[in-house]
């Protein structure tokens, strides 16, 4: 039977012509990253008017984040309990509940959400991020080549994205892009960067940041092995202050990166010129954001590997930080060139290097386009603002 209204109304729903979304997700809290992170808040935002459930991965009970939505969790660890969860749990809430639509946290798990789709007549709007789409496998590329051009509609985190699926036969009418989000607001608590300076043994010392996961696609190792000597021969005092670990939970990613960065920072004598943090809490990563003179994503060409997006740019630009990154994969997206930071071409050290150092040089023009990217972030990045761009799009698939 269709869900009650009364049945929202304790979670604060607005209840008038409630929507009912159901998620298929593998990638969601307390998995950590930028796509999980994306997908609770898009939830968030679509749980304010819509009526939300969400099938998900194992976690324990005291690691769930709290939700606007309804969590429905596989009992056991590993992909495959996962998808036999997906199937019967899918199945067991399309009988009870006639949802409008049924979304995808990522191309991944498209076949069981088509299974559903086709049982029950019901819509089915992927939301796709770049390495979803190219995994270099055979028979995942036939199925996204069968499964694509049959979504009601997709929705890509960036026009690159966008292009991968159209190249794989997803109708180009029929796929959208909106990119993800950040909240914007927690960047603007008071921070006290002294202390952050103090605590990690940064002093005074200028510095460099860049925050995510550690994986080769990012470039840090190739920056420094090849920018990293020229800046600090010009600017003595410099640090690097590299926040992130080696991918824990990743299908894809298993290098130990982080053990051949410190190889190549004892190699080079570098040592005193870069902080490898390694994970740190929430506050303090925000805290680095506020200390640091710039962010760099020096991202590089990996073959079966892409940056989607890069929600650590819109970050260190709502830090009033401005970025310098390869223009490469999603980020042309994240990066207005010469607005919110600097984009080079990927493999370009030298321009990297010019780049970086300009901007440690001047700061006029770091404070120009730190201030140009805070203001694109509030205006284009905001999650209410991302937030109303989903609802307006699943409106239209669910009308239409």
């Amino acid at each position: 039977m269709a869900r009650k209204l009364n049945d929202y109304k304790h979670l604060g729903f607005q209840v008038e012509s409630l929507m009912n979304i159901l998620l298929i997700t593998w990638n969601y809290p307390p998995k950590t990253g930028g796509m999980e992170n994306m997908l609770f808040e898009v939830m968030q935002q679509l749980a304010a008017r819509a009526a939300v459930d969400i099938v998900a991965p194992f976690a324990e009970p005291n690691e769930s984040k709290s939700d606007a939505a309804r969590l429905f969790r596989a009992g056991r660890e590993g992909l495959l309990s996962f998808f036999l969860h997906a199937v019967r749990t899918g199945i067991r809430l399309n009988r009870n509940t006639n949802y409008d639509v049924i979304m995808t946290g990522s191309a991944l798990v498209l076949p069981v959400a088509m299974i559903l789709g086709f049982l029950f007549r019901v819509p089915v709007v992927p939301i796709v991020h770049g390495l979803d789409i190219i995994y270099p496998n055979l028979l995942y590329q036939c199925s996204m080549k069968h499964l694509l051009p049959r979504c009601q509609h997709i929705i890509a985190n960036s026009q690159m994205t966008r292009q991968l699926v159209i190249a794989r036969g997803g109708r180009p009418e029929n796929t959208s892009v909106i990119n993800p989000g950040i909240d914007v607001t927690e960047f603007d608590q008071p921070c006290d960067c002294n202390d952050i300076r103090e605590r990690y043994g940064i002093g005074r010392r200028r510095f460099i940041l860049s925050a995510g996961r550690l994986v080769k696609r990012k470039g840090i190792l190739e920056f420094i092995s090849h920018s990293l000597p020229v800046i600090v021969k010009n600017i003595p005092d410099v640090l690097l202050v590299v926040v992130g670990e080696n991918p824990s939970q990743s299908l894809v990613h298993r290098e130990d990166l982080m053990a051949q960065i410190r190889r190549e920072m004892e190699r080079l004598g570098l040592q005193n010129h870069v902080l490898l943090v390694g994970w740190a809490p929430r506050k303090d990563l925000v805290g680095f954001y506020h200390a640091c003179d710039l962010f760099i994503l020096p991202a590089i060409l990996i073959p079966g590997d892409i940056e989607g997006f890069g929600i650590v740019l819109l970050e260190a630009n709502a830090a009033e930080k401005p970025v310098v990154a390869a223009e490469i994969g999603g980020i042309p997206d994240a990066v207005k060139n010469g607005v919110s930071g600097i984009l080079v071409e990927p493999g370009n050290w030298a321009a990297m290097t010019r780049s970086v150092l300009h901007l440690l040089r001047d700061e006029a023009y770091r404070e120009t386009l730190g201030k140009q990217g805070r203001l694109r972030a509030e205006s284009e990045f905001d999650w209410k603002v991302i937030g109303n761009r989903y609802r307006a799009l699943l409106n239209l698939i669910v009308s239409g």
